[in-house]
């Protein structure tokens, strides 16, 4: 190893990280680690990690000056590096990655793709016209006869199984009201129905199934776009996010189960937060969400989740799933974005399974748990796909931002036509000071296209004043949003020109009752949050950028956004759970220079 390449290492720790030479270093880093003997490299890292981590405070995540005192820095990091270290070993010492691409998957080194990456073809099909397997539900055939139909959509539930009621609410952890927190003093104990330092308590689920079992006539499905495991990311195993899917899932289906229930893979469900491996790393987690869901999936859909985490499935005779596995686009995702492409063939598999189902006359419902804006150098694939199919994509559901909002697309030829909706319907978890919330949409049972959608929410701190008082707790639900926004349709024509409204005309102001209606249920009804940016979020329901620009009210950098996933740093506290995971860049390039360093000095590598 020549010398050169230890003063670069020193150089960047010297330049306070100046990315002209972040990248070389880390390349050096890499490439020293990948040749270190495994048990090297695994003392290594877990000697330089820990403190690297507590240094910073989990890069923001953890306080040591709460009543927890260093423990709760200690225990974050020592948890994060448990979990995160085989992955970084598997990663550091394969060989079938570059070491820029390793860089690129730590945040260091620019990303692989480009904005227009290669799109292997499909490594496995599905064939629409085998229904063996599939369960015949009693509303089919013809929905019953109802020309008007419903349906429940939820999100980002994020149970928190160890929620130990009395247990403390300020342990200096992104999450907490566990039972290792101790005892929580006055004013800082964890209430019945949740707090908001905390997750999502069982209570709240049987609630919100009690909330569902009430609504009339009952809906036709439900679905559920991920992360139903908690964010306590450093201190979950496989099993334990396995059970926190299974107990979701058997809480709905117990409520619902002569119903379809469709549910797509968020970046909680995996351990560790955000690593999908592929096919032949997941199926702990592919084959038990199969089993189940296999008493009512159908022998192909059962096929493709089992191989990739993505499938299809009937959710009525004409309208299909498509049931995307979006977190290896997402960035976060080290084995994705070490390799910078589509390795799965994805993307491949959904095209042939769009034109089958055009085909067979079906319409198409898209689930993704993360926003378009959120697939980094994928997104222009990915709305070129839909927009292809735009003839049968009647609507996408997804979720990640822990919002309500919607974005609306516009055809990509010509960018004046809206053609479909991006749904968010909120999250399920109190943490933020945020409130329960799901969504139940109206639609058309023959063109399915949705009318319609009413919001139900739970006050978490009436909820628990209720439930001290032996009161009985009470779900709130919002007016229709054909009723909110004086609109006859929430079709995307309807709700492009509703955000118009809010940038020129009689409706644009902040105190406009169409936008306050809007902003509310963005903020899920907060008692306490920042200024939600009228300008920013109604140019952010267009889409695309290229719309953007040509909508009068959008052109000024008012209208610069953040992403789907700021949107709750913006309406509520600043401080939000940890979900990031893995190591974040400014953690990876210390660790990759402490580790070439200590490698010498231990004479594992040779000058």
């Amino acid at each position: 190893m020549p010398l050169f390449h230890l003063f670069l290492l020193a150089a960047v720790q010297a330049l306070g990280g100046n990315i002209k030479w972040k990248c070389p270093a880390c390349k050096v880093g890499v490439a020293v680690a990948g040749n270190l003997p495994l048990e090297a490299l695994s003392g290594l890292i877990r000697d330089i990690a820990v403190p690297v981590c507590e240094y910073i405070n989990g890069t923001g995540e953890c306080d040591p000056n709460t009543e927890e005192g260093k423990f709760a820095c200690e225990d974050l990091c020592k948890g994060i590096v448990r979990t995160e270290e085989p992955v970084l070993i598997e990663i550091l010492s394969a060989k079938n990655y570059t070491n820029t691409g390793k860089c690129a998957a730590f945040g260091i080194c620019p990303p692989m793709t480009t904005d227009n990456p290669p799109v292997p073809p499909a490594k496995i099909k599905s064939n629409l016209s085998d229904f063996s397997g599939e369960n015949k539900w009693p509303n089919w055939p013809d929905n019953g006869g109802k020309l008007v139909g419903t349906f429940i959509s939820f999100t980002d539930f994020h149970l928190q199984r160890d929620y130990q009621e009395g247990s403390e609410t300020d342990c200096g952890q992104p999450i907490c009201c566990r039972s290792e927190d101790g005892p929580g003093i006055e004013g800082q104990k964890a209430a019945h129905y949740g707090d908001h330092n905390c997750d999502t308590p069982r209570s709240v689920l049987l609630s919100m199934i009690n909330q569902m079992q009430s609504i009339t006539p009952k809906p036709d499905f439900i679905i559920n776009t991920g992360d139903d495991p908690a964010h306590d990311v450093w201190n979950q195993t496989p099993e334990l996010n396995s059970l926190a899917i299974q107990e979701v899932a058997e809480e709905i289906m117990g409520f619902i189960s002569d119903r379809p229930y469709s549910h797509c893979f968020g970046n909680h469900e995996s351990e560790p937060v955000n690593q999908y491996r592929g096919p032949g790393g997941d199926q702990y987690l592919y084959n038990h969400m199969a089993d189940a869901n296999s008493n009512w999936l159908s022998n192909d859909s059962q096929n493709t989740l089992r191989y990739g985490g993505f499938f299809q499935s009937r959710l009525a005779p004409k309208l299909r799933a498509l049931v995307f596995h979006s977190t290896m686009w997402e960035g976060a995702d080290w084995y994705f974005a070490a390799n910078g492409t589509d390795f799965v063939g994805q993307f491949s598999w959904a095209r042939d399974v769009l034109q089958q189902a055009r085909e067979r006359g079906e319409k198409v419902y898209v689930l993704h748990h993360h926003s378009q804006d959120d697939l980094n150098q994928y997104k222009g694939i990915f709305n070129k796909l839909l927009d292809d199919f735009s003839d049968i994509v009647i609507a996408e559901f997804a979720g990640h931002a822990h919002t309500t909002f919607h974005r609306v697309k516009r055809d990509l030829r010509t960018y004046t036509k809206p053609v479909r909706v991006e749904f968010f319907a909120g999250s399920g978890t109190p943490a933020d000071n945020l409130n329960p919330t799901f969504r139940v949409y109206k639609y058309d049972t023959q063109t399915f296209e949705i009318l319609d959608w009413t919001q139900h929410y739970l006050d978490i701190d009436q909820a628990n004043a209720n439930h001290t008082a032996g009161l009985p707790v009470v779900w709130y639900t919002d007016p229709p949003a054909t009723e909110m926004y004086g609109i006859s349709d929430v079709s995307a024509k309807s709700l492009d020109r509703l955000a118009q409204s809010w940038l020129v005309g009689p409706n644009a102001s902040d105190t406009s009752r169409t936008w306050r209606a809007y902003a509310n249920q963005m903020s899920r009804h907060c008692k306490e949050h920042a200024p939600i940016n009228r300008i920013q979020e109604a140019c952010g329901i267009f889409a695309y950028e290229d719309v953007r620009a040509h909508i009068p009210g959008c052109e000024t950098s008012q209208a610069d956004r953040q992403s789907d996933h700021d949107h709750q740093r913006a309406t509520c506290r600043a401080l939000y759970p940890v979900n990031s995971g893995p190591l974040p860049a400014e953690v990876m390039s210390r660790l990759l220079t402490e580790l070439f360093t200590a490698a010498v000095e231990k004479d594992l590598v040779e000058l």
